[in-house]
């Protein structure tokens, strides 16, 4: 029934001529890690070192036949690209207006088949030359926005040479192609140093758009995420009843991205492999410190984003890949597929900048709940025995993370309860050592100042591990 070969290039002539390389690798990565398939290299392939045989496993197969398997299809949705726009003064605002785009996703994407994705220019952005700075942000985050929210405070903004503001021109871009423009000005107290003229040219900015439609005021960052959560409903209806029209954006303006395609739901037999991914592969320690972070975030997310000047990786407002050598890096990312292969993170849009975290996602980030960082830079390991001398070291670091205990499968017994048992205790990982320790003897107590509080830690051990390249792994008595 299937082939039990397929040639790389075989398979990259039958993908649509839009898909990359890339993600025909990323997918085979994807097959690999669940062991759906196999991949053996090619002998003799001369100038194709890196060609290999793709062949159905037996876990592919299984799957494949399982009855019921083609239920499990994808659930089709339309991302909505959401331009969140406005003067540099407003920051707090942008933050509501993010929070009030990610609270409908919660309560309606599922029902209407809408995910509302924000775009902000401080996280879709790019450096890049050959333009004026306005002209480059329209290209990159304005000409795909389906519709803009637009936020003042007391300023209107720089001129860009074509508009009196970044935020002006954006806003006229999107409401001369037809596409929807929500604005909010807010009415509080005007401080003291406010500027002038920027205040004169904002409320005759305000007067001209009173005359061609209705804007909305709001008096704290609160107010207006109540305002935007309350509006929201029927500004998705009013743009998917254009795009159901064909109309959407003006027709020849409808920007490319109002494509339909399927969310990343886990069909039943994936899930199935990846709870035993979970249990009998167990998460490395950067895996479980981006899952217990996306979890501890208010939206569960994790922002991947790639530019000029590298790649970024970001959730629960900690920034994993800054000052990361290439090493560290590499694994952070690494981790990044690991959390997807096992279907515990899902993309919310095509471009793959945003993940977010899955029901299996949560249920596996419940297990993790004795996981902690701590910002020290450096330990002292201590021996204290009966019928020695006491040893002591200590140790410059980068950082030290207690590490959840990790359990076999549960088992069922004979009185229907469910038990664990205990793969590996809690323990301490030591990162980042500027130097091996070099002794012959095994720490029993651990102590270190954890730099963010002060606070003096200190922790029974039962002996060590080094883990290359440099660390050490020290379990909790």
């Amino acid at each position: 029934m299937y082939p039990q070969k397929v040639h790389l290039h075989q398979l990259a002539e039958k993908i649509a001529p839009s898909q990359e390389h890339a993600a025909l690798l990323r997918a085979l990565d994807g097959l690999h890690s669940r062991r759906l398939i196999d991949c053996q290299p090619l002998n003799g392939a001369k100038g194709m070192e890196d060609a290999a045989n793709i062949v159905l496993s037996t876990d592919g197969t299984r799957w494949l036949e399982e009855p019921g398997s083609s239920k499990d299809a994808p659930t089709v949705v339309t991302v909505l690209n959401v331009l969140i726009s406005s003067p540099s003064d407003v920051g707090a605002e942008r933050d509501a207006v993010e929070s009030a785009i990610h609270e409908w996703n919660a309560n309606h994407h599922e029902s209407m088949g809408i995910m509302l994705h924000p775009v902000r220019w401080e996280t879709h952005a790019y450096p890049a030359v050959g333009d004026r700075p306005q002209g480059i942000l329209n290209r990159q985050i304005v000409k795909s926005a389906h519709f803009l929210i637009g936020i003042f405070g007391n300023r209107v903004g720089t001129p860009t040479g074509k508009a009196p503001s970044g935020t002006i021109e954006e806003i006229e871009e999107i409401r001369k192609s037809g596409r929807h423009v929500a604005l909010y000005f807010s009415n509080a107290p005007v401080p003291r140093d406010a500027d002038r003229s920027q205040l004169d040219a904002l409320e005759e900015y305000r007067r001209s758009l009173e005359q061609r439609g209705l804007l909305s005021r709001f008096g704290s960052p609160e107010e207006l995420r109540r305002l935007v959560t309350r509006h929201l409903p029927k500004i998705v209806d009013e743009v998917r009843a254009n795009m159901r029209a064909g109309n959407a954006a003006s027709g020849s303006r409808t920007p490319s991205s109002i494509t339909q395609h399927p969310t990343k739901r886990v069909p039943r037999a994936v899930r199935t492999l990846a709870n035993e991914l979970s249990t009998n592969d167990d998460l490395n320690p950067k895996e479980v410190e981006l899952l217990w972070n996306a979890a501890s975030s208010s939206d569960g997310e994790i922002y991947h984003s790639s530019t000029l000047d590298g790649e970024g990786l970001r959730a629960n407002e900690r920034h994993f890949l800054a000052e990361a050598d290439a090493r560290t890096a590499s694994e952070w990312l690494s981790a990044l597929r690991g959390l997807e292969n096992r279907g515990f993170i899902e993309p919310l849009s095509e471009d793959r900048d945003f993940f977010k975290l899955t029901a299996e996602g949560y249920a596996a980030a419940d297990q993790l709940e004795d996981f902690v960082r701590w910002e020290a830079r450096s330990i002292t390991l201590r021996a204290h025995y009966m019928n020695a001398d006491s040893q002591e070291l200590k140790l410059v670091c980068k950082g030290i993370v207690a590490l959840p205990a990790t359990y076999y499968p549960g088992q069922i017994d004979a009185g229907s309860s469910a038990q664990r048992s205990l793969k590996e205790r809690r323990s301490l990982l030591v990162e980042g050592l500027v130097s091996t320790p070099n002794i012959d003897w095994q720490p029993t107590d651990v102590e270190f100042t954890n730099d963010a509080t002060g606070r003096l830690e200190t922790f029974r051990v039962d002996g060590m591990r080094y883990i290359r390249p440099n660390g050490l792994k020290l379990p909790i008595a």
